[in-house]
C-alpha cells in the first residue's frame, strides 16, 4: 500500500494534526496510512487530495491501476 501521502505533505508544509483537522480523519489513522498499515478509503482519498490541492493519484498512485 504504498502512497506519496507524508511527501506530498511534508512539501507542502502540512502537519499530521492540520491535515487531521482540515480533513476530519483522526491523527493516528493518518500515520497508519503514511506508514502503509492500512489503505485509504475513497472518502478519506478525496478529503486529502482536496486539502492538499493535489490529484487523488499523486497520493495514491496504485489506486489508478
Amino acid at each position: 500500500m504504498a502512497n506519496n501521502l507524508r511527501e506530498v505533505r511534508i512539501r507542502r508544509n502540512v502537519s499530521q494534526l492540520l491535515l487531521s483537522q482540515r480533513t476530519g480523519i483522526c491523527q493516528s489513522t493518518l500515520s497508519k496510512i503514511e506508514h502503509g498499515w492500512i489503505p485509504a478509503n475513497a472518502k478519506q482519498r478525496k478529503a486529502l487530495a482536496r486539502v492538499l490541492k493535489v490529484r487523488e493519484s499523486r497520493l495514491f498512485p496504485e489506486s489508478e491501476k
